[in-house]
C-alpha cells in the first residue's frame, strides 16, 4: 500500500492536472473499497 501511495504521487510530479485528479478520484475510492470490506469483514 505505501509502495502505490510512493508511486502516485512520484508519478503526480510527471503528470499533467487532468491526471491528478484521475488518481485521487481512484485513490479515494480504493480506500473507500477498504473501509467498506472492512465494514463487512467486521459485522460477520
Amino acid at each position: 500500500m505505501r509502495l502505490f501511495v510512493a508511486w502516485s504521487f512520484h508519478s503526480l510530479e510527471l503528470t499533467p492536472p487532468n491526471m491528478y485528479l484521475q488518481v485521487m478520484m481512484m485513490f479515494s475510492l480504493h480506500t473507500r473499497f477498504l473501509l467498506f470490506a472492512g465494514n463487512l469483514l467486521n459485522r460477520r
